[in-house]
């Protein structure tokens, strides 16, 4: 099945910036398939795993421009912090 998204939906890619212009649907057992098209004006197809949506402030898709913690320290610091009184130490 393939679909035409209705409203402009901006979104990131490996490639650069683009719109999602087609949404490809091969079936249960294949990634859903999004074809951009970039600013610099390529096409490309990219699968859910490699585009990220874009700030859209109309629709309250608003995303922070935070880091994303790394497991191996502020996640687990957390959760094992002195002051943490679930974390069993002192």
């Amino acid at each position: 099945m393939i679909h035409e998204p209705h409203n402009r939906v901006d979104v990131t890619t490996p490639q650069g910036d683009g719109v999602i212009w087609l949404v490809t649907e091969y079936g249960h057992e294949t990634d859903t398939m999004y074809t951009i098209i970039l600013n610099n004006g390529e096409i490309w197809q990219f699968t859910h795993k490699d585009i990220r949506v874009k700030d859209n402030v109309t629709f309250n898709r608003v995303f922070t421009k935070t880091e994303k913690p790394k497991v191996g320290t502020a996640v687990l610091n957390k959760y094992f912090s002195s002051e943490n009184p679930a974390s069993g130490t002192r």
